[in-house]
This record gives C-alpha cells, structure tokens and sequence, in this order.
C-alpha cells in the first residue's frame, strides 16, 4: 500500500513539473527586474485613523438585547 501511494505521487510530482508556468497577475513584468517602475511611497502616520473610545454607561442587558433582537409578529 506504501508503494502504490509512494507511486502516485511521485507520478503526479513527475507530471506536475511538465505544465508550463502560471501567467502571474503581473503579466509580462517580471518581480525581479530592478528597473521596474513603482508607485511612489506617501508617508501614512500610524496613528492616522485613530479615535478615542471611551468606556460607556453600564445598561440594562435586557433592554439591550430587545432593541437588537429581530422583531417578530404577534408578540
């Protein structure tokens, strides 16, 4: 059984490494050319989008859980 598996894979490694390569979202361009263009880098802060959350009042968890509840006919 170890030689039927080991078998069938090693043919489907064997038959894998013969498709021709992936065509890559890239295209044509190549990653490792050094003289490919960029996009410019801006400058982001960290701390750009950040907004304080303060901690709220304690409420009522029942009256909570009703408001968020989907509402049903009838009750």
């Amino acid at each position: 059984m170890k030689v039927l598996f080991l078998l069938s894979t090693a043919a489907a490694l064997l038959v894998g490494g013969c498709n021709a390569p992936r065509q890559t979202a890239l295209g044509a361009r190549d990653p490792a050319d050094p003289r490919a263009r960029t996009p410019a880098a801006a400058y982001r802060p960290v701390t750009g989008g950040y907004e304080a959350i303060r901690p709220a009042e304690a409420r009522d968890w029942r009256e909570m859980n009703r408001r968020v509840a989907p509402q049903t006919e009838g009750r």
